[in-house]
């Protein structure tokens, strides 16, 4: 199985491309909730580490992405929530996200 597998991927090589230009090709599809069981185990822990109520707080989350974590400190009621990111494009995705 393994051979049958090199033999029809050893032809392809992959294309480096810079962190700017694979999210701008991601950004459009990355969704701003867990698709995978990894992510689910991340968001789980993270959230284990917040105060449940966050009405009092003004929230920044750095590397926002698409606003995964926007929607969740937004659930858990943040006074103020603020996402930035390095790709223009994974930010134009946050801004859609509706906190109400």
């Amino acid at each position: 199985m393994l051979s049958k597998l090199k033999q029809k991927f050893s032809h392809t090589t992959p294309t480096p491309v810079d962190i700017l230009t694979g999210y701008a090709h991601w950004a459009e599809s990355y969704q701003a909730a867990p698709h995978n069981p990894l992510m689910e185990v991340e968001q789980q822990a993270m959230l284990s580490l917040m105060p449940v109520d966050l009405r009092d707080y003004t929230c920044l989350d750095v590397a926002c992405g698409s606003g995964r974590y926007m929607l969740l400190l937004q659930a858990r009621r943040a006074g103020q929530v603020v996402g930035v990111d390095y790709s223009a494009d994974m930010l134009a995705q946050a801004k859609k996200v509706d906190l109400g």
